[in-house]
């Protein structure tokens, strides 16, 4: 009985040493879509802020077709937004004016993701989101900043 009992523990120690909560790779996941307008939250796992970014294709929005992609972020330390218009001018607003909230449903997407849809491809890395046009002009957006590319 005793030898059982040990075994057992034994058994129940290598399962907590064996399963601990250590990131497991990912396969990377590609998301494409033809909508209008697409919207999405990269999850980077607390205590980390999200990224909400959407991307519009010809959006109708008063009178005019809207085609973006757009990002955003909010931490204590600093709300930012950037803009990446079909001309491919980029654009960065800094400060408590500069916050959104993302739509209701919005689907969480991880590190590893690209998502495709029509003029724009966005892809969720540690931390970071990259989106480009076709031409590969765009932007890298990160919990502290923007970067043009």
């Amino acid at each position: 009985m005793k030898r059982i009992a040990t075994l057992l523990l034994s058994v129940i120690a290598w399962c907590a040493v064996a399963s601990p909560a250590v990131a497991v790779p990912r396969v990377p996941t590609t998301v494409t879509t033809t909508l209008h307008s697409f919207e999405f939250n990269a999850y980077f796992g607390p205590p980390f802020a999200t990224i909400d970014c959407e991307l519009d294709n010809g959006l109708p929005n008063n009178g005019a077709a809207l085609t973006e992609a757009y990002c955003m972020s909010s931490t204590p330390r600093l709300t930012h937004h950037v803009t990446l218009p079909k001309s491919g001018r980029v654009s960065v607003c800094r400060g408590v004016s500069c916050g959104s909230n993302p739509g209701l449903g919005t689907p969480t997407l991880s590190p590893g993701t690209r998502i495709i849809s029509r003029n724009f491809t966005c892809v969720i890395q540690w931390q970071k989101v990259t989106c480009t046009r076709h031409d590969g002009h765009g932007f890298v957006m990160t919990l502290t900043g923007v970067t043009k590319r």
